[in-house]
């Protein structure tokens, strides 16, 4: 889609459009990501801390309402707290008035720890027989988006230097739709299967590096075209395209770090209040986040360069906001009044007007409007029709006689 700016470029591929079409529910429930995430040292740390609260109680809270024994000691209440806990349930102790509310409660919490637990512990070998199989599929995919991104690459390549312009359509095309894949297979399996969690890291590095291979490629061929207008919209388009798929990757990365058990994600957040700085990123976030910052000030680059630098795109903008009808009735500094709202410099609208003048485009004939013929009035239609009639009457009469 062709904006009718030059600076909207960038604006059109950001991460928040490239996310919204690929936007999918998780697969899992709340409560099933929820526990997903809980490691042992989790389920071990809020076992204890029920039974430190329900002790706590049982040995401290009101008269009436905790145990029948009279002033039950510490050992009582942990007792009872853990046969509680654990659903034993001998019967020598009981609890009365508000502590049977307790009581359940503990044991609600007791049943979702162990079964939680019996989960995990049955789960694991499976669990790790299933990463294994889903890691090394998606590094073969990932590994096959690079070879083909690098094999449409140089066809590109090739066909730009030797001025072939259908076979570079063809390339930038193909590339085009390999970005395009690529990038509805990583928000996927990102938003679903944990890409960024599990081994991948080597494949996504090569993947991000091949894609910021393309853009370099883009830009360049982007500003060396000078004749063809759709080379030059499919090779802006997929430099944008690529920036921003690995500005949103970036996030993405981000944001699965932060993903840890919820007992380390407690204690990093300390550390950084206590610390008053940031953690350091991971290595490979870094190397992400290096890959997309040269990619992006590449992509400023070639929007700076954009404001002044002659092509097909440009020049076909220009030709839509130019006005219709004779030089005349344009009015004085119409490139100053394009440059403007293209946010373009004065010379290159200027030299664009003149390139168009030049091809027989300007200027633009004016539509004439078309003027609906109105229907005579019904009463006019039934003259007309009787006075057909009447003359059809007298001719068949005529050749009668």
């Amino acid at each position: 889609m062709e904006n009718n700016q030059i600076s909207g470029a960038g604006d059109e591929m950001s991460p928040k459009r490239l996310a919204d079409p690929h936007h999918k529910a998780p697969m899992t429930s709340p409560f099933g990501r929820f526990v997903e995430r809980a490691s042992y040292t989790d389920l071990a740390v809020a076992g204890v801390g029920v039974l430190l609260m329900a002790t706590a109680y049982f040995r401290w809270g009101p008269s009436g309402h905790t145990l029948k024994a009279t002033k039950p000691d510490l050992l009582e209440a942990a007792y009872f707290s853990f046969v509680t806990f654990t659903s034993l349930g001998y019967g020598d102790l009981n609890p009365v008035g508000f502590g049977r509310f307790v009581a359940v409660l503990v044991v609600l919490f007791g049943l979702v720890f162990i079964a939680l637990l019996v989960g995990k512990f049955a789960s694991e070998r499976q669990q790790a027989v299933l990463l294994l199989l889903h890691t090394s599929d998606c590094q073969r995919r990932l590994n096959d988006f690079t070879s083909e991104l690098d094999r449409f690459s140089s066809d590109l390549k090739e066909a730009a230097g030797a001025g072939q312009t259908a076979q570079a359509r063809s390339a930038a095309k193909n590339l085009t739709i390999r970005v395009e894949a690529a990038s509805n297979y990583l928000v996927f399996n990102a938003n679903q299967a944990r890409l960024m969690a599990f081994g991948n890291e080597s494949a996504l590095i090569a993947l991000y590096s091949a894609l910021s291979k393309v853009q370099r490629l883009s830009i360049d061929v982007h500003r060396t075209e000078k004749s063809d207008l759709l080379l030059s919209r499919r090779t802006r388009a997929l430099a944008n395209r690529c920036e921003g798929l690995v500005k949103l990757m970036q996030l993405f990365h981000e944001s699965t770090e932060q993903q840890t058990s919820y007992i380390r994600a407690l204690w990093r957040r300390v550390s950084v209040r206590r610390n008053a700085k940031k953690t350091e990123p991971s290595a490979l976030v870094q190397r992400v986040l290096t890959i997309s910052t040269s990619m992006s000030e590449r992509g400023d680059v070639l929007r700076t360069w954009m404001r002044s630098g002659f092509t097909p795109a440009v020049c076909e903008l220009v030709w839509s906001a130019s006005p219709a009808g004779e030089p005349a009735t344009w009015g004085a500094d119409l490139h100053k009044r394009l440059a403007n709202e293209l946010q373009i410099s004065n010379s290159l609208a200027q030299r664009c007007l003149i390139k168009l003048r030049e091809e027989g485009r300007l200027p633009k004939p004016v539509q004439k409007k078309r003027v609906r013929r109105s229907k005579p009035p019904a009463s006019e239609q039934t003259v007309e029709t009787e006075r057909l009639v009447e003359v059809n009457v007298q001719a068949r009469e005529s050749e009668d006689a």
